[in-house]
C-alpha cells in the first residue's frame, strides 16, 4: 500500500517521487519552526529546551542526507 509503484502521471517533471518532496517540505517546515522557535526564546531570555534543538538537527541531517541523494 505504502509502496506502489507511482504512475507516469503522479511523477513530477524532473523524476522525483512525491512523497520524498512531501518529507522534504514536512522537515524544512520542521527545522524552520525549531530556527524560529529557538531565537524566539533566546529574545525573552529563556533556555531552549534539548527537544527543540535536537529536533532541528536531526531534520536538518535528514534534509540533508536526502538532498545529497537527490531525493
Amino acid at each position: 500500500m505504502f509502496f506502489k509503484k507511482p504512475n507516469k502521471q503522479d511523477k513530477l517533471d524532473n523524476n522525483q517521487h512525491p512523497l520524498s518532496v512531501n518529507i522534504a517540505k514536512v522537515l524544512s517546515s520542521t527545522l524552520i519552526v525549531c530556527v524560529v522557535g529557538s531565537i524566539v526564546l533566546s529574545i525573552q531570555d529563556k533556555p531552549t529546551p534539548d527537544l527543540i534543538t535536537d529536533l532541528a538537527q536531526s531534520s536538518f541531517a535528514t534534509l540533508t542526507g536526502m538532498l545529497i541523494t537527490r531525493l
